[in-house]
């Protein structure tokens, strides 16, 4: 969890409504313990993102991802580079998904990816809204509850329900 001062939070305009905080805010946060585990925290854990995105590690994605191509071109590419998805990072995307009715088409398109047994979900926006909740949430296991119909709610995606 956060430590931003209820000063730093503003109220979001967007869709889905709620609290933000600036990226600044973020950058300057600390866990429950008082920790920075922001990259920015330390030179060596800069060095570590750093590096990781100069050798192609690091993804930044922008697109629909529900759609046919976005994360369809991501896993062409890792594939044809004899790599697989280790973590993919969600910030709160599933809750628009949710709310387009799009999840299964973007849950698909996370099954085409290449995976392996413990290819992680990170997810933040679970530990926001349930505290101490699951930020990492294995891939495989998850992606068996989704097509045995266990996971038919945003919430029970960032429950990690397996």
């Amino acid at each position: 969890r956060s430590s931003v001062s209820s000063e730093a939070r503003g109220s979001s305009t967007g869709r889905g409504g709620g609290n933000f905080v600036s990226y600044g805010d973020l950058m300057m946060a600390t866990d429950g313990a008082g920790l920075s585990r922001s990259y920015l925290a330390s030179e060596e854990t800069y060095k570590v993102l750093k590096d990781l995105h100069e050798r192609n590690l690091f993804v930044p994605l922008v697109g629909d991802f529900a759609g046919s191509r976005a994360l369809r071109s991501v896993g062409k590419y890792v594939r044809e580079h004899g790599a697989t998805v280790a973590a993919f990072y969600l910030s709160n995307v599933e809750q628009y998904l949710f709310q387009d009715g799009r999840q299964q088409l973007f849950f698909d398109n996370v099954a085409a990816l290449p995976l392996t047994d413990t290819s992680v979900f990170i997810r933040p926006y679970a530990m926001r809204r349930y505290g101490s909740g699951p930020a990492l949430c294995g891939i495989p296991k998850f992606l068996k509850s989704v097509a045995a119909g266990r996971i038919t709610t945003n919430n029970e995606a960032l429950a990690c329900w397996e």
